[in-house]
C-alpha cells in the first residue's frame, strides 16, 4: 500500500480525513503482516512470496514475538486515533481473524485425531 501512495503522498496529508486514513492504512498492514507471520509459523511454511518466512531464518519464538510487537504496536497506534466505532470494527474484524485461525486449526486436529484413530483400529 504505502508503495502505491508514495508518488504523491504530499497529496493525501493535506486534511485531517486523509491522514486518519493513511494511518488506517498502515495499521491494518501491520496487522496484516503480523497475521501472515503468525499463519507461517502455524503452517510451518517455508517460504512467503518467493522470500522465507521469518521463522525460517530465525526461530518460532522470534517470529510469534515480531508478529505479537505489530500486533500490541498496532493497537497503540489505533487507538490514538480516538476513534470508537473505527476501534470496534478493527477489533471485530481482528476477532474474526482468529477464529477463522482457531477453527482451521480445530478441525485439523480433528481431522488427524479420526486419521490417527482409523488407523490405530483399521489398519
Amino acid at each position: 500500500m504505502a508503495r502505491a501512495l508514495t508518488p504523491s503522498i504530499k497529496e493525501y496529508t493535506g486534511s485531517n480525513l486523509n491522514r486518519l486514513i493513511l494511518q488506517l492504512g498502515q495499521i491494518t498492514e501491520m496487522i496484516h503482516v503480523a497475521s501472515l507471520i503468525h499463519d507461517d509459523v502455524l503452517d510451518e511454511a517455508d517460504t512467503r512470496r518467493g522470500g522465507l518466512a521469518v521463522h525460517t531464518m530465525y526461530s518460532n519464538k522470534v517470529a510469534v514475538l515480531a508478529g505479537d510487537y505489530l500486533l500490541a504496536r498496532a493497537s497503540v497506534l489505533l487507538a490514538r486515533l480516538q476513534n470508537f466505532q473505527v476501534v470496534e470494527v478493527m477489533a471485530g474484524a481482528l476477532d474474526a481473524l482468529v477464529q477463522g485461525n482457531r477453527t482451521s486449526t480445530v478441525v485439523l486436529c480433528s481431522l488427524l485425531t479420526l486419521h490417527m484413530y482409523a488407523n490405530k483400529y483399521y489398519t
